[in-house]
This record gives structure tokens, sequence and C-alpha cells, in this order.
């Protein structure tokens, strides 16, 4: 209908653009003006002769609304067009903004969904992590600092009892989020099936151990289904009854703070995983706590963190400081200062990764 009225617009304005410009000979314009009555000699008014022409003052006034009401139609059919396409691009536009919002409203749902099985999924692991109360019967004084980058986290701690040694593991395993929660699960399964089912107290022995079963969990002769993951971690040993720790690391080290300075053990280079089954052993060190004296365990999120005037990783070095700068504290303190000075450091920035530091004072 909309391009019938547009097409009989512009004929009408065709044809009367031609009517417009009709011309009339000389002999039928003296008729029509000796016709009127005005002109008594209409021959005496004209000099020329012959088929020269002239348009019909008469005519064109006739032609003249003609046009003008051919315009006015033509007009009329253009805004009735352009209303008609209005219209239709308007419940185009409803029609879309409908199923956006339907879209949005499934994606939300979908969100709600995934969000609360996190949440769920954080209580879950929180259970998991080791009960504190063998810290508290064991140690003075200890502290704890868990902030995952997501949700739930990549890293975890372990903590147990066997006969008289308590073992505390920090890991950080590869990734954060769901991907690293689901590692964190696996790596404390091993621990429990590797110290208290085997009765394994060697720390190396340990760590070999965990690397051993990592190997053999993610390892497969299909190439694309080779999986990197692994994990960091630092592990001790004390003697409830001598006070010596036997610690051992992979990619971790532990901080002793005493009196004097904070000093490093480092532990190995190599990371636990299933890149490669590593035949070197891990290393050992030895060390009596007295006293008064604190130890650290703690994963890369805090000395990674990326923040500071000029936008740099936070360091061991100024880790370290800190510690050192508050040990005159009571450890509850030197927790509240840690955050503060994590958090002022990270300022506005994202948090690089999951952030966890396990202190103990004898």
């Amino acid at each position: 209908m909309k391009y019938l009225i547009l097409t009989l617009s512009l004929l009408s304005f065709f044809i009367s653009s031609l009517l417009f410009i009709k011309e009339f000979n000389l002999a039928e314009l003296k008729q029509e003006l000796e016709h009127t009555g005005l002109f008594k000699d209409a021959g005496d008014a004209f000099t020329h002769e012959g088929k020269e022409t002239l348009v019909c003052y008469r005519q064109t006034h006739r032609n003249f609304y003609i046009l003008l009401m051919t315009m006015s139609i033509s007009s009329l059919g253009f805004i009735y067009y352009a209303f008609v396409q209005k219209k239709q691009l308007s419940k185009k536009l409803i029609i879309i903004n409908k199923e956006v919002l339907l879209k949005n409203k499934v994606i939300e749902e979908k969100n709600t969904e995934i969000i609360s099985g996190i949440n769920y999924a954080k209580h879950l692991q929180r259970a998991m992590l080791s009960n504190t109360n063998i810290l508290k019967e064991y140690f003075s004084k200890y502290l704890i600092i868990n902030r995952p980058k997501d949700i739930v986290s990549g890293d975890f701690y372990w903590v147990e009892k066997v006969g008289g040694y308590i073992f505390v593991a920090v890991a950080d395993c590869t990734g954060h989020g769901v991907p690293g929660a689901f590692m964190t699960i696996l790596g404390n399964s091993l621990l429990n099936q590797i110290v208290l089912e085997n009765n394994t107290i060697s720390t190396s022995k340990i760590l070999s151990e965990l690397n051993k079963r990592l190997f053999q969990t993610f390892v497969t002769e299909k190439e694309s289904e080779k999986v990197n993951d692994g994990m960091d971690i630092s592990i001790i040993r004390f003697d409830c009854s001598t006070k010596e720790i036997l610690f051992s690391g992979a990619r971790r080290n532990l901080l002793v703070l005493s009196n004097d300075n904070c000093n490093e053990l480092k532990g190995s280079r190599q990371s636990l995983g299933a890149e490669k089954n590593h035949s070197t052993p891990f290393g050992e060190e030895t060390l009596i706590l007295k006293k008064g004296e604190r130890i650290f365990l703690y994963t890369d999120g805090v000395t990674d963190q990326l923040g500071g005037e000029n936008y740099k990783k936070f360091m061991t070095k100024n880790f370290k400081e800190l510690l050192n700068l508050n040990k005159s504290l009571d450890l509850d303190q030197q927790r509240k200062i840690i955050i503060e000075t994590i958090t002022k450091w990270k300022g506005n920035n994202i948090q690089t990764d999951d952030v966890l530091i396990l202190g103990l004072e004898v």
C-alpha cells in the first residue's frame, strides 16, 4: 500500500508539471479574450501574426493550482510513507528490546546460580582446611591471613599431628578461582595419604612423593590432553619435645623472625607438578626455635602484589622488612599491620593473586 501511494504521488507530480508548461497558439488566445468581453477588438492588442505562441494566463493559474494540490498530496504521501517506516522500525526495536531483556534475565539467573554454587564451594573449601585447634594447642600464638583473589582460592594450608610431630604446609596451586580450588582439594587429599596413611615423616620425602603422585594424576600420552598444573609448597615438621623444625620447600621459602633479624631459609627451585617427574630429591633445613621466635610460611601472592607509586611488585625484601619492623608487636597486632600495609600498597589496583600467610610463635 505504501509503495502504491508513493508511485501515484510521483505520477501526479509529473503530469501536473507537463500541464503547467502547456502552450497555446495566438488564434486560440485571441478568441479567448474576445469571448470574455473585456476587449472589444482583441486583434488590436496583438501586432504579431503567424504561429507564435503565448502561455495562456487563465490556463497557467489553473495548472498552478493543480500543481500545488499535487505537491501537497505528494508531501502527504511521503509523510505517510515515513510514518509507516518509523512505525515498523519501532515495532522491530520493541521486539529486539524484549529479546535482549529476556536474554539478560536468563544470563542474570545463570550468573546468580553460578555465584551461589561458588559461594557454597567456598564453605566446603574452608571446611576442608585443617583444624586450627592443633596450632592453638602447641603454639603460643599463630596468625593466618587468607585472602583469595576470587571467591574460592588456589592457596591452601594443611596442618596435621603424627606422633610427636606437627606438620604444617602452605601451598600455592596453579591458577586461582575455581581451577585453583580443585587443585587445593587434590593437594590436601594427597598430603593426607602420604603423611597420615603412609606415615612419611621426612619433609623432603613428602614433597618427592607428592610430586610423583601429581605427575601420575595428570600424565597422559595424548599431547592435546596434557595438563601442566602443579603447586609451589613449603612444609615444616615441628618436634613438640625438642622444638626442632625440619623444613623443605618447592619454590617456596621459610622466614624466621628472631630478635636480631628476619632470616630466610630457601627451598628447592623446582616446582611440583605434571610437567616432569623430578628425580632430584628435595633438600631439608633444620633449626631450633627459641622462645619468642616466629616463623612465616607464605605464598607469592603477597610479594607479587602490584601497587605503590610506581606500580611495582611488593617484593620479598619489603615483606621481610615489614615483619622485622613490627617483630616486637603481638602477633594479632602484626597481622593487622600486614593486612593494612598490603591493602595500602594495592590501592585501587586489582588483587594480583591469592594471598596466604601463616605465622607461628613458639
